[in-house]
Protein backbone atom coordinates (compact mmCIF):
# COMPACT_ATOMS: atom_id res chain seq x y z
CA UNK A 1 0.00 0.00 0.00
CA UNK A 2 2.74 2.15 1.00
CA UNK A 3 4.84 1.59 -1.95
CA UNK A 4 1.39 2.31 -4.27
CA UNK A 5 1.12 5.57 -2.33
CA UNK A 6 4.62 6.77 -3.09
CA UNK A 7 4.20 5.90 -6.67
CA UNK A 8 1.17 7.26 -7.57
CA UNK A 9 0.28 9.97 -5.03
CA UNK A 10 3.76 11.06 -3.34
CA UNK A 11 3.43 14.83 -3.89
CA UNK A 12 -0.44 15.56 -4.33
CA UNK A 13 -2.39 17.29 -2.26
CA UNK A 14 -4.09 15.15 0.25
CA UNK A 15 -6.49 16.56 2.93
CA UNK A 16 -7.65 13.39 4.04
CA UNK A 17 -8.06 9.50 4.02
CA UNK A 18 -11.29 7.88 3.76
CA UNK A 19 -12.49 4.35 3.64
CA UNK A 20 -15.67 2.31 2.35
CA UNK A 21 -17.60 2.20 5.24
CA UNK A 22 -19.70 -0.96 6.15
CA UNK A 23 -23.52 -0.50 6.80
CA UNK A 24 -25.03 -0.80 10.12
CA UNK A 25 -25.63 -4.51 10.47
CA UNK A 26 -22.53 -5.25 9.38
CA UNK A 27 -20.48 -2.98 11.46
CA UNK A 28 -22.75 -4.59 14.56
CA UNK A 29 -21.80 -8.16 13.30
CA UNK A 30 -18.15 -7.53 13.13
CA UNK A 31 -18.28 -5.64 16.92
CA UNK A 32 -20.26 -9.05 18.11
CA UNK A 33 -18.21 -11.83 16.08
CA UNK A 34 -14.72 -10.31 15.39
CA UNK A 35 -12.37 -7.47 17.01
CA UNK A 36 -15.01 -4.72 17.12
CA UNK A 37 -13.14 -3.07 14.15
CA UNK A 38 -13.60 -3.12 9.88
CA UNK A 39 -10.62 -4.02 8.72
CA UNK A 40 -10.16 -1.37 5.95
CA UNK A 41 -10.97 1.13 8.86
CA UNK A 42 -7.70 -0.20 10.79
CA UNK A 43 -5.57 0.06 7.57
CA UNK A 44 -7.09 3.44 6.65
CA UNK A 45 -6.16 4.83 10.48
CA UNK A 46 -2.69 3.24 10.15
CA UNK A 47 -1.83 4.73 6.98
CA UNK A 48 -3.17 8.12 7.99
CA UNK A 49 -0.83 8.06 10.95
CA UNK A 50 2.00 6.83 9.13
CA UNK A 51 1.75 9.68 6.55
CA UNK A 52 0.46 12.06 9.00
CA UNK A 53 -2.79 12.46 6.93
CA UNK A 54 -6.11 12.90 8.66
CA UNK A 55 -8.87 10.07 8.82
CA UNK A 56 -11.66 11.82 8.11
CA UNK A 57 -14.20 8.73 8.72
CA UNK A 58 -16.67 10.98 7.13
CA UNK A 59 -18.59 8.79 5.07
CA UNK A 60 -21.70 6.16 6.15
CA UNK A 61 -23.17 4.15 4.52
CA UNK A 62 -26.67 4.33 4.31
CA UNK A 63 -28.13 1.51 2.39
CA UNK A 64 -28.40 -2.01 2.72
CA UNK A 65 -26.71 -3.44 -0.41
CA UNK A 66 -26.28 -7.48 -1.53
CA UNK A 67 -22.42 -8.44 -0.95
CA UNK A 68 -20.77 -6.57 -4.64
CA UNK A 69 -18.87 -10.55 -5.00
CA UNK A 70 -22.33 -12.15 -5.66
CA UNK A 71 -23.42 -9.66 -8.24
CA UNK A 72 -22.23 -9.17 -12.26
CA UNK A 73 -20.44 -6.57 -13.78
CA UNK A 74 -24.48 -4.44 -14.83
CA UNK A 75 -25.90 -5.14 -11.57
CA UNK A 76 -23.19 -3.96 -9.21
CA UNK A 77 -23.50 -0.31 -9.72
CA UNK A 78 -27.35 -0.58 -9.38
CA UNK A 79 -26.63 -2.51 -6.33
CA UNK A 80 -24.64 0.51 -4.39
CA UNK A 81 -26.67 3.55 -6.07
CA UNK A 82 -27.34 6.45 -3.51
CA UNK A 83 -25.73 3.96 -0.59
CA UNK A 84 -23.62 6.40 0.79
CA UNK A 85 -23.88 9.86 2.55
CA UNK A 86 -21.00 12.15 3.45
CA UNK A 87 -21.97 13.27 7.61
CA UNK A 88 -20.54 16.89 7.28
CA UNK A 89 -20.43 18.61 4.07
CA UNK A 90 -18.57 21.47 5.25
CA UNK A 91 -15.73 19.53 6.25
CA UNK A 92 -15.64 18.05 2.50
CA UNK A 93 -16.22 21.18 0.38
CA UNK A 94 -13.28 22.19 -1.42
CA UNK A 95 -10.63 19.12 0.30
CA UNK A 96 -9.06 16.79 -1.70
CA UNK A 97 -9.13 12.82 -0.44
CA UNK A 98 -7.64 9.29 -0.86
CA UNK A 99 -10.17 6.65 -1.18
CA UNK A 100 -8.66 3.30 0.16
CA UNK A 101 -10.95 0.15 -0.81
CA UNK A 102 -9.65 -3.51 -0.06
CA UNK A 103 -10.60 -4.86 -3.50
CA UNK A 104 -11.09 -3.21 -7.06
CA UNK A 105 -12.75 -5.07 -9.34
CA UNK A 106 -14.92 -2.98 -11.34
CA UNK A 107 -14.55 -0.03 -9.71
CA UNK A 108 -18.30 0.34 -8.89
CA UNK A 109 -17.59 0.91 -4.81
CA UNK A 110 -14.66 3.52 -5.80
CA UNK A 111 -17.21 5.29 -8.20
CA UNK A 112 -20.08 5.51 -5.78
CA UNK A 113 -18.13 6.79 -3.24
CA UNK A 114 -16.64 9.50 -5.46
CA UNK A 115 -19.80 10.40 -6.56
CA UNK A 116 -21.05 11.10 -3.28
CA UNK A 117 -18.28 13.20 -1.95
CA UNK A 118 -18.10 15.47 -5.67
CA UNK A 119 -21.82 16.01 -4.82
CA UNK A 120 -20.62 17.29 -1.40
CA UNK A 121 -18.26 19.61 -2.75
CA UNK A 122 -14.69 17.90 -2.38
CA UNK A 123 -11.85 18.78 -4.64
CA UNK A 124 -9.84 15.79 -6.52
CA UNK A 125 -10.20 12.06 -5.20
CA UNK A 126 -7.49 9.82 -5.48
CA UNK A 127 -8.31 5.69 -5.16
CA UNK A 128 -6.24 3.10 -3.83
CA UNK A 129 -7.31 -0.33 -3.42
CA UNK A 130 -5.36 -2.98 -1.59
CA UNK A 131 -5.97 -5.58 -4.16
CA UNK A 132 -7.24 -6.10 -7.99
CA UNK A 133 -9.85 -8.92 -8.42
CA UNK A 134 -9.79 -10.88 -11.39
CA UNK A 135 -12.90 -11.17 -13.58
Amino acid sequence: LLYAYYSYYNGEKIDFIETVPAYQEDRQYWQDHNTGYSHLKLIAQKLAAYLKIPFSDNIIKIKKTEKQSMLGRPQRKVNLAGAFKVKNCIMTYGKNFLVIDDVWTTGATLNEISFTLKNAGAGKIFLLTVARGIQ
